[in-house]
């Protein structure tokens, strides 16, 4: 009995290896995944995804480099790798995204040395505040140009709509000063006919007197 329990143990066992065997490794352990996983992110053009595989790697990287840096030399050196590889692709997909840029900068920057990487691990720790940082200073700045932008096409509305009215007030103003001119013209013609009026009828009276004058009326 005990021999048939000590023979279904060593089998379970080898079972339970072979399967494991054949089970990939998730997470940013396996440099070989990492990589697997950031070549489909790129094709897809998800930069978020992006970002967040490089920070684990970068955390990765840090912890690593403190507890056991004869294992993160060849690790930096196959990211590094993919990074010189797919440099085009990363910079089209992730655009103005300044925290994913700066790990791609940051991780392709570390040393091949795995005594300067361990050196190197306090900065790169340190580096999501700083992205962070940048991250905010891009945002601010779209949004500084976009209100600029709003700000100059109210501006040019009000200039144009001023205009308009000006142009309104200048018309009204020449139609009143010709109104006024067309009145003052028929007044003056109007003053004219009545001394000429008055004249003629004087000139009447004259000739009607000098008339009778001669006839002796």
């Amino acid at each position: 009995m005990k021999k048939f329990f000590g023979f279904f143990a060593v089998v379970a066992a080898m079972v339970l290896a072979i399967s494991c065997k054949d089970v990939p490794k998730t997470g940013v352990e396996n440099v070989d995944d990492v990589v697997a996983n950031l070549t489909e992110l790129v094709q897809k053009g998800d930069a978020s995804a992006i970002q967040a595989k490089l920070t684990e790697v970068k955390d990765y990287i840090v912890k690593m480099a403190n507890e056991n840096s004869e294992v993160i030399a060849p690790y930096v050196a196959k990211i590094k790798e993919f990074i010189a590889t797919n440099k085009e692709k990363l910079t089209s997909v992730l655009g103005n995204n300044a925290i994913a840029n700066g790990l791609v900068s940051a991780v392709e920057a570390l040393p091949d040395d795995a005594a300067a990487i361990k050196e190197a691990a306090a900065k790169l720790a340190d580096f999501s505040g700083v992205a962070e940082g940048a991250q905010d200073a891009v945002e601010g700045a779209v949004e500084g140009a976009q209100d600029a932008v709003e700000g100059a096409v109210e501006g040019a509305k009000d200039a144009v709509e001023g205009a308009v009215e000006g142009v309104k007030d200048a018309a009204a103003d020449a139609v009143q000063a010709g109104k006024d001119a067309v009145n003052d013209a028929k007044d003056a013609a109007a003053e004219k006919v009545n001394e000429a009026k008055e004249a003629a009828a004087g000139k009447i009276d004259d000739a009607a007197a000098a008339a009778k004058k001669k006839l002796g009326l």
